[in-house]
């Protein structure tokens, strides 16, 4: 989130600087967001059960004002948007507002600004799932560097992808590790091939958490990868 200088402090600021221009570059600040630390949820079994009636718990909240974006910690609807988007990571936000009879307007604002500002799946659902499920090392081509900026902005709201980027020699690709149930990754790979400006989905490695610990992404070099298993626009991925 940005952080700009209040006017007030601006003037004061340009003042000591007599006549020379004064350029105030904006600050960003960095929030570790800890959805576990508010006791909303709990695992049994590996599956996510929620401790709570959210009705009850959203009327009991107050305070959403613009300062609520520099919050820390995970409140009901953050929760929701979250576990309905590891059903399904395309569900609509008025899906999941309908559902629980919560106004789009309310639904969109967590979203856009807790649970995309906050990077909540990358460090919550992937790496517990890593526990297990493989990690996949996967290559994702589009047709342009424009489509490859937009396919990662996607893939940083979408459950299950642990990290995600861009090679500085490929523009037009996305290199990401995703970890996932078998039956789900079958269904995300396949979802891509749906989308215009992907032309080819390769899978590039395969990391078994127990017998080989993942470290810094890349963990060797990406050229070094040849395909596992690759499909073409439009055609269906098997796993």
């Amino acid at each position: 989130m940005d952080m700009y200088v209040p006017k007030n402090m601006l003037e004061e600021i340009s003042q000591t600087f007599s006549r020379e221009e004064v350029q105030i570059i904006p600050k960003r600040y960095e929030v570790l967001w800890r959805p576990d630390t508010n006791n909303l949820f709990r695992y049994e079994k590996g599956r996510m059960l929620f401790s709570f009636n959210l009705r009850d718990k959203y009327y009991g909240l107050t305070g959403y004002r613009e300062g609520e974006r520099r919050s820390f910690i995970a409140d009901p609807i953050d929760m929701l948007i979250i576990w309905s988007k590891m059903q399904n990571p395309f569900v609509p936000l008025a899906s999941i507002a309908r559902k629980v009879g919560l106004s789009q307007q309310l639904v969109s604002y967590h979203y856009r600004h807790h649970v995309i500002g906050q990077w909540m799946y990358n460090g919550v659902i992937a790496k517990y799932l890593q526990n297990d499920n493989l990690t996949l090392l996967i290559k994702i081509l589009t047709i342009s560097s424009v489509s490859a900026l937009k396919m990662l902005e996607l893939l940083q709201r979408i459950p299950f992808f642990l990290e995600s980027f861009v090679p500085i020699n490929d523009y037009k690709s996305i290199f990401t590790w995703l970890v996932a149930p078998h039956s789900i990754i079958k269904c995300l790979i396949n979802s891509f091939h749906e989308i215009e400006e992907i032309e080819m989905v390769e899978i590039l490695g395969i990391c078994d958490p127990p017998t080989e610990k993942i470290r810094t992404f890349p963990w060797r070099d990406i050229n070094s990868f040849r395909s596992l298993i690759k499909a073409g626009k439009h055609e269906k991925i098997s796993i």
